[in-house]
């Protein structure tokens, strides 16, 4: 196993529980076989799609990083569930965050999810996605003061007694088991992105820009690309060692995508 740089919050205590991962991928046979796909399906084909392909896999085969806290202890999850952040244009030129929710993304093909990510960026950023637009309508009503509260009440129902709050127009579990972020979208190498406790998610996988780097391939320098990836994830939840696992498949199915 490579070696992967761990990292745990400042400030850890009970009330802060995140620790950080990061590893960088050579991303030089990922790229190329977008391309070939793109070629052969006449879609458009991203890094991006292809992480959450990979990720949904790779989760599928550590059932121990596929997990929610239920009343302190821990579960796994029946599906795997890969919530996508996107930026979204909001009102006054300010912009937002929404997500897509992809799920059972371990059984379906890359280009399954390419399209699905594809579609829902776009319902997001003309606010066409019908279950995002009436969530926030809800928020809107619910006066500040009271926001935590809420937010608070309905993880409590949902993730806590593991009721289902359909009937009151809440979708169920809509932020899935990790979430995955592409700061490299924003021009940034590397970023670690936060945990949210509200969305119940105990692990945040950040991509990083794809860029030039020197890599050293039999004794000589060479120019490569590569991408970086960094972890947030929930100590109470796994532990270094299974997020290492994970990490550590992540980069060979990247690295080796006919593998």
């Amino acid at each position: 196993m490579r070696a992967h740089r761990f990292g745990e919050s400042r400030f850890a205590n009970a009330r802060d529980p995140a620790g950080y991962l990061c590893t960088t991928v050579w991303m030089d046979a990922a790229l190329e076989h977008l391309a070939q796909r793109a070629v052969a399906t006449g879609l458009r084909l991203t890094p991006t799609h292809l992480v959450a392909h990979v990720l949904s896999r790779a989760l599928r085969d550590a059932p121990d990083t596929n997990v929610l806290l239920r009343l302190g202890r821990v579960q796994r999850r029946a599906e795997v569930a890969v919530s996508l952040v996107v930026v979204q244009p909001g009102t006054g030129g300010r912009t937002d965050l929404s997500l897509i929710t992809l799920r059972n993304g371990d059984a379906r093909s890359l280009e399954s999810l390419a399209a699905e990510i594809e579609q829902g960026a776009r319902d997001a950023r003309v606010g066409r996605d019908a279950r995002i637009e009436r969530g926030k309508r809800r928020a809107a009503r619910v006066p500040a003061p009271l926001l935590g509260f809420a937010a608070w009440l309905v993880g409590a129902l949902q993730y806590g007694l593991n009721l289902s709050l359909t009937p009151l127009g809440l979708p169920r579990d809509p932020f899935g088991g990790v979430a995955l972020s592409n700061v490299g979208s924003l021009g940034l190498d590397r970023g670690f992105a936060p945990l949210v406790p509200h969305t119940h998610v105990p692990l945040v996988l950040a991509m990083g820009a794809v860029r030039q780097a020197a890599r050293v391939e039999n004794g000589a320098v060479v120019a490569a690309r590569a991408m970086d990836l960094t972890y947030t994830f929930d100590r109470r939840a796994m532990t270094e060692l299974e997020v290492g696992a994970l990490a550590e498949d992540i980069v060979r199915r990247l690295e080796r995508p006919l593998g």
